[in-house]
């Protein structure tokens, strides 16, 4: 059966009253299904909030911000005793109906964000947000306990041969690296002694267009992070924008521009450059990115 969220999940919220006197620990949710995480820890009440939500070890949490884009998470005994801020409001399952692990993969799925992101409120990606009455309308398909069991122990045994995968993928990805930076250190090495800013030789910079494309629009390709996720721009799965004159020519990449990521999740991507290169057609940037127009006389992108 397909039944309301709320059927077997109820809002559990544990407030506490900010102390300014206190350290709080904190958490966040990460996007897409990604879990908890560590934030800096609140100290001598330096937060406009009022009081905070404690969090407890089988509690569900929802940001009310991200939910819509899988900002949805099952908490553990690690988190526990830690906190969120309101934006972060925790559910508990109804033990006798609904197994909490079952819960979280049904929710990582792309087709439940969906769900959500039809009940969000507010205007532009950045701005809409959730209420907990959002989450528990949500629909899941609700199996027997057992059923439930049963499928989350063959997704986790998938999802493990899954992760050992990743994990050499990894292992391999870094020997690259390591072999390549070798090889760059050793043709760059001897270059020191001519070595000036990068700013010198940079003409101008910005960031992009705020508005978020629906992805349904004519017009010229707008650059996302999904776009130079891989360390370098893939158009495979490009998004238009509906943009005024003006705004094609205030935010056009043209191919010996340089773009940096302004804002990730990672803190490995943050930061990340790469040369914009000869495109095919017209290509915009959003404002996820940065792009610095050169002095080709003085600097080559590719080079950069």
């Amino acid at each position: 059966p397909i039944v309301p969220l709320g059927h077997v999940l109820a809002l559990d919220t544990n407030r506490v009253a900010l102390d300014p006197s206190a350290t709080y620990p904190m958490v966040g949710v990460l996007s897409f299904g990604r879990g908890l995480f560590d934030r800096e820890p609140i100290v001598n009440g330096n937060t406009s909030y009022r009081f905070f939500y404690r969090l407890d070890a089988d509690h569900f949490v929802m940001s009310q911000l991200f939910g819509w884009e899988g900002a949805l998470a099952l908490s553990s005994p690690e988190y526990a005793g830690k906190y969120l801020s309101p934006q972060f409001p925790t559910f508990r399952c109804d033990a006798a109906r609904l197994d909490r692990r079952f819960l979280g993969w049904v929710t990582r799925r792309p087709d439940f964000w969906d769900q959500l992101g039809k009940k969000a409120s507010g205007m532009g990606d950045r701005r809409r947000t959730l209420t907990p009455d959002a989450l528990l309308t949500s629909e899941i398909p609700l199996p027997t306990l057992s059923e439930q069991r049963r499928i989350v122990d063959r997704i986790e045994a998938i999802a493990g041969k899954v992760e050992e995968a990743r994990r050499l993928r990894r292992e391999a990805e870094q020997c690259v690296r390591e072999v390549f930076d070798s090889a760059l250190s050793r043709e760059i090495s001897d270059l020191h002694s001519c070595e000036s800013s990068l700013g010198s030789a940079v003409l101008s910079y910005r960031n992009g267009l705020s508005r978020r494309p629906a992805g349904r629009e004519s017009g010229p390709v707008v650059l996302r992070l999904a776009d130079v996720s891989g360390g370098a721009i893939s158009l495979a799965n490009p998004r238009r924008g509906s943009l005024t004159r003006a705004e094609i020519e205030k935010y056009t990449l043209k191919s010996t521009d340089l773009v940096a990521v302004r804002v990730n999740g990672s803190l490995s991507i943050v930061g990340r450059v790469m040369a914009v290169g000869e495109q095919r057609e017209t290509v915009c940037f959003n404002d996820h990115l940065i792009r610095i127009r050169l002095d080709s006389s003085m600097l080559d992108s590719e080079y950069a």
